[in-house]
């Protein structure tokens, strides 16, 4: 695909964005999954990827300095945002900050009523899970990725139902276990940012 394409840079920095996007979809429906670039097949429209019988679905945006891809396991509407970032900015705060200052305005809520929360996860690259959003102390009702590369950060959520927390979900380390990705009848979301250069 990267040999045949017009612009091989951004078709390769696309595969890599995409791949890159539905690892973080499998690993938060399958956390022991293991990333092997070849086993992710992105379709001829760049608008699917295959993987051990899934199928996930991509969103990709590619701008002149960046490319980035949201991945679900489910077509239908996200937000998304991606920002440059200031020199001298942590990129893992600025991608949260970039995060809760949008769904704050979207949840019609002040940003500090707003919070990302990562459980401890054995076995993860880092020792946590996915981030989850919560509101006033409730799990949100939307999955939420995070990612930055270079100068940018960006971020994805799932759309529905993300006006108002869940009141019923009590914030604890069996709710955030149960985590977003898993909601019955849900669809997961990740989002990958890179730079072009």
């Amino acid at each position: 695909m990267v040999a045949r394409s017009r612009e091989p840079c951004v078709t390769f920095w696309t595969l890599f964005a995409a791949k890159e996007a539905a690892y973080k979809v499998v690993l938060k429906l399958r956390p022991d999954a293991i990333l092997a670039h070849r086993k992710f097949e992105v379709g001829p429209g760049l608008d699917e990827l295959h993987y051990d019988g899934m199928r996930i679905v991509l969103d990709v945006e590619v701008m002149p300095s960046h490319v980035h891809v949201v991945a679900a396991t489910r077509a239908g509407p996200h937000l998304a945002g991606v920002a440059k970032l200031p020199d001298d900015d942590d990129s893992s705060a600025a991608a949260r900050e970039l995060l809760m200052g949008t769904m704050a305005v979207r949840m019609c809520c002040a940003r500090d009523e707003l919070e990302i929360v990562r459980e401890r996860r054995a076995g993860s690259w880092d020792g946590f899970g996915p981030p989850a959003l919560f509101r006033g102390g409730a799990l949100v009702e939307a999955d939420v990725s995070l990612s930055h590369d270079g100068g940018f950060v960006a971020f994805a959520a799932t759309a529905w139902d993300a006006i108002t927390a869940k009141a019923s979900v009590e914030p604890s380390s069996h709710a955030l276990n149960f985590g977003c990705a898993r909601l019955p009848g849900r669809s997961s979301i990740s989002s990958w940012c890179c730079c072009r250069s």
